[in-house]
């Protein structure tokens, strides 16, 4: 089992993320690093991070344009949760800019006080049982998934049942919706007995899953910009929340 290299991101680098294979990309820069003592990051479903370390590397799941997904889910809760702003304009596929809005420090965000719209966005660590059974990495999404998970918490008989269970899997897929252009995200239940029969893949082991659980991402693979980073950041009307008539 490969380990993952946390190696932290150089001044000199700038670190993209995907979503998806045809989703926005996160700007990641940390020679512009914001001085503060608590950052707009938090864990689980809402409870804040006081602390934050060095902005590392990390790898993303990727869903589109490469079908569907296996995933087997390390974490109970989303390791990160914080807000971001998503500029279309900014590039080719737009570009998301972490908000530095939260319950400590309302009214720091630039794009914010311009009007751009504040998503909310989760990570969680998962492992891709078809691209690399052997690695982890962190898949990002929004309320629409996060909606789905907790969901999926309750079994049957209404008792709770953790998502990173050692039986549970889960298969997870774009759906293309009319009258919308991102794709909806699916996410369907699997026990692991059925992977073998199902789609021909071994479930993890405990020695397997204790392994990936070392090499978790957390709040490092955040870059939080500082404020006059974010105030020059260009953008254009189309960008806003557009008034329906």
């Amino acid at each position: 089992m490969a380990k993952i290299s946390r190696v932290p991101v150089n001044d000199d680098v700038a670190e993209v993320s995907n979503e998806s294979a045809d989703t926005v990309n996160t700007e990641l820069n940390p020679s512009r690093r914001m001085s503060r003592t608590v950052a707009p990051i938090a864990a689980g479903w809402g409870a804040p991070v006081p602390e934050r370390r060095e902005t590392a590397k990390f790898e993303s799941l990727v869903l589109g344009g490469k079908g569907k997904r296996i995933v087997k889910i390390l974490d109970e809760a989303p390791a990160v949760k914080f807000g971001r702003h998503y500029i279309k304009s900014a590039g080719p596929k737009g570009k998301y800019y972490t908000c530095l809005n939260d319950e400590f420090f309302q009214g720091d965000c630039p794009l914010c006080a311009e009007g751009l719209r504040r998503t909310q966005t989760y990570v969680m660590n998962v492992v891709d049982m078809i691209e690399d059974p052997e690695k982890v990495v962190a898949w990002t999404f929004g309320n629409e998934v996060s909606t789905a998970l907790q969901s999926l918490t309750e079994n049957p008989q209404g008792d709770y049942w953790a998502l990173n269970s050692t039986e549970r899997y889960f298969h997870v897929y774009h759906e293309k919706l009319a009258n919308r252009d991102a794709p909806a995200t699916r996410v369907l239940p699997l026990k692991a007995r059925d992977l073998p029969d199902d789609y021909g893949i071994e479930p993890l082991t405990e020695s397997e899953l204790d392994t990936l659980a070392e090499n978790t991402y957390g709040e490092e693979i955040i870059f939080i910009p500082t404020v006059q980073f974010l105030a020059n950041v260009q953008f254009q009307d189309s960008d806003k929340p557009q008034k329906r008539n």
